[in-house]
């Protein structure tokens, strides 16, 4: 179960709703990242973290296929791309 987060009672449902999404999304994002890190010769110095997150962002963005936007990539609903990776 999800623990409780402290936000602001007068938001509507869809901002709390989006807030909690946006936290987890994060959460995973790290996580993943820092998963991505531990498994390979990842340096933890900044610029190459910083590299490493450009390249999980254009992956996220550019290549994986997202099921509420209609197994479409971030890219192809918002930027009019076409996805590398076959539906």
């Amino acid at each position: 179960m999800a623990p409780k987060l402290p936000l602001p009672r007068g938001w509507k449902c869809r901002v709390r709703s989006s807030v909690l999404h946006i936290l987890a999304l994060s959460h995973y994002t790290f996580t993943a990242l820092l998963a991505r890190a531990a498994n390979s010769m990842v340096s933890f110095r900044r610029e190459a973290m910083r590299r490493e997150l450009a390249l999980f962002m254009r992956w996220y963005n550019a290549h994986r296929p997202h099921g509420p936007l209609g197994v479409r990539t971030p890219d192809e609903v918002y930027g009019g791309t076409a996805s590398a990776q076959p539906h």
